[in-house]
């Protein structure tokens, strides 16, 4: 990483501005064309009927017993460590396809 004021006036380079929580410019040195770094997420969906307390694995709405209204989902990180959305299925997969748009955008 390079202090703005530090950049080559010689090299074509496409720099990006980074947020940073210190009240400073941070740049990063990318070559001409280069596409930028993707963060891979993977994301873990979970079930439970709404009188259950255990947690199960999405297995697939067809597979499902009974209608989607009487079960609750979440939406984990692969580390199951952070819920990134509860709720109903439609909640829960709408979180979903923001994240995706996101992670491709």
């Amino acid at each position: 990483m390079l202090l703005r004021q530090g950049l080559p006036q010689k090299h074509n380079w496409m720099c990006t501005r980074l947020k940073s929580e210190v009240l400073a410019d941070i740049w990063v040195q990318f070559p001409a064309g280069a596409t930028l770094p993707q963060h891979k997420t993977k994301m873990v969906l979970q079930y439970k009927k709404k009188i259950e307390k255990r947690w199960k694995k999405y297995p697939g709405k067809d597979k499902v017993k009974g209608a989607m209204s009487g079960y609750n989902f979440r939406l984990l990180n692969e580390s199951k460590t952070k819920t990134l959305a509860q709720g109903n299925y439609s909640k829960v997969l709408k979180r979903f396809r923001q994240i995706e748009f996101f992670k491709h955008r």
